[in-house]
């Protein structure tokens, strides 16, 4: 929200110091990077904006030194300029500017820094009442991780041709600024899954080649090691091996402490006689567990985490559909189940107990997973104290719905989480220990957002565009 704010004022004023859009915007990019890894060392965040302009006019005596203003490429087009200069004729315009490259250097900072702050106040941006999203404040985000990892897209060359891969980043949960980007080794490599430890310094990626390559590749994970100080990750080839060539990933987890991968996969083509495999790897070890089922398999929900999460180093949270008994597409024995992992391999549904049971209702929307409370828009997930089961539901009728708490124990709707009409299918993405604080995707009467619930009051965050959610983790 800064970024949107006041990122065009800043990029004028560096744009009238350097004399080149392109340099001017690097230094305004490197200036907001450079406020958001040191968000948290900030003494006072109103002072944020300070800090950036500041960090914009050293950058821009920075550039000066290295390269001297007769050097730098002049723009090939004017100055593109905002709606509140519409006072000066254009020809005025361009004598300001020249009047302003002609004087010493101390004496045009001191005059761009003063025309900022008055320019800054004037360029906030208008929104309709009750929808400003800002950065969410300190007590927001308290017990809230502070970075999360979400798939991408972008565009790259392979050869001569043109085409697109997934890629993941890593973002602030606060801000939604970008951080770092998590761009898979191989050239034709996407980004399908992504998941997330505790202490949201570590993330797992699962990669493949690109669907549209002729090339065919089993899945490639890597641990994703995140520097919140340089922003800066690294990644570590892990789990190689684990899912055979021709078989289909459906689901992959990162245990809470990072030291454990839990990976579901089936085959890749009907064979008449399917079985699902779950695998938990021991990334210390190497040591591999695994159990496997002919009677279902994970249900997964496009990219969505949490078809597989742990509860505890013990336990693993997994979102299963039973094999279809015609005319409905879900058998009894669905829902979420929980695993024991710390005991034998074995058969996934005879080593799990039933926690929530799900169902297909005889009704027109028969393939559409539902509950006590309604249809579930997405996987249930299992908070970290085993007690609690949070899930996305939309009434049977009336349009309405939101979030709902199920006991673990029982399976029975035990509340209702801000309960209205709905905007679209929602989702929750994360939720502290005791189910007290969900970080939670699309919510009623913000389409497309994503926002912390807590204390029954919805906090709306800001977010990229470029994330694919609900592929996002926490």
């Amino acid at each position: 929200m800064l970024y949107r704010e006041h990122a065009l004022v800043l990029i004028r004023m560096a744009h009238i110091m350097l004399g080149n859009r392109a340099a001017a915007e690097d230094v305004v990019q490197d200036a907001f990077c450079g406020l958001y890894r040191h968000w948290d060392d900030l003494a006072s965040k109103d002072r944020a904006i300070g800090y950036v302009r500041s960090s914009v006019l050293n950058g821009c005596r920075t550039v000066l030194r290295r390269i001297p203003a007769r050097e730098l490429t002049p723009d090939r087009h004017p100055i593109s300029w905002s709606a509140e200069a519409v006072v000066l004729s254009a020809e005025e315009r361009r004598e300001v500017v020249r009047a302003l490259r002609l004087l010493p250097e101390r004496q045009r900072n001191v005059l761009v820094a003063a025309s900022l702050a008055t320019a800054s106040r004037q360029a906030r941006p208008s929104r309709p009442p009750g929808t400003t999203i800002r950065p969410a404040s300190a007590a927001a985000m308290r017990g809230v991780p502070a970075y999360y990892i979400g798939l991408t897209t972008r565009a790259h060359r392979a050869g001569r041709a043109q085409a697109h891969r997934a890629i993941a980043g890593i973002y602030a949960t606060g801000s939604g600024a970008l951080l770092a980007s998590v761009v898979p080794p191989g050239l034709a490599d996407s980004v399908v899954m992504v998941t997330a430890a505790a202490d949201d310094r570590a993330f797992a990626i699962a990669t493949q080649v690109h669907p549209d390559s002729s090339r065919r590749s089993s899945v490639q994970f890597y641990l994703v090691s995140f520097n919140p100080a340089s922003g800066r990750t690294r990644l570590t080839g892990i789990a190689r091996g684990v899912v055979p060539q021709v078989a289909a990933l459906e689901a992959v987890t990162l245990s809470p402490d990072g030291t454990e991968l839990a990976v579901a996969y089936g085959p890749n083509e009907d064979p008449g006689n399917l079985t699902d495999v779950l695998k938990v790897v021991n990334l210390r070890t190497g040591a591999v567990r695994t159990w496997s089922s002919d009677n279902g398999n994970v249900a997964t929900e496009s990219a969505d985490p949490w078809a597989l999460n742990w509860v505890s180093a013990r336990t693993l949270a997994v979102n299963w559909a039973m094999v279809p008994q015609p005319p409905v597409f879900l058998g009894p024995g669905s829902g979420l189940r929980l695993l024991t992992v710390t005991g034998r391999s074995g058969d996934v549904v005879v080593g799990s107990r039933l926690a929530l049971p799900v169902h297909a209702p005889a009704s027109k929307r028969a393939t559409t997973a539902a509950t006590t409370a309604g249809y579930l828009t997405s996987n249930p997930l299992l908070t970290g104290d085993g007690g609690t089961i949070v899930a996305a539901v939309s009434a049977f009728s009336g349009g309405v719905g939101g979030f709902a708490e199920f006991s673990a124990s029982t399976g029975r709707l035990e509340r209702r989480l801000d309960w209205r009409r709905l905007s679209g299918p929602a989702d929750v993405l994360w939720a502290s220990q005791d189910g007290q604080v969900l970080v939670v995707y699309a919510p009623p009467g913000y389409p497309g957002q994503i926002g912390i619930w807590r204390s029954g009051h919805l906090i709306a965050l800001p977010r990229s565009p470029r994330i694919s959610f609900p592929a996002a983790a926490w």
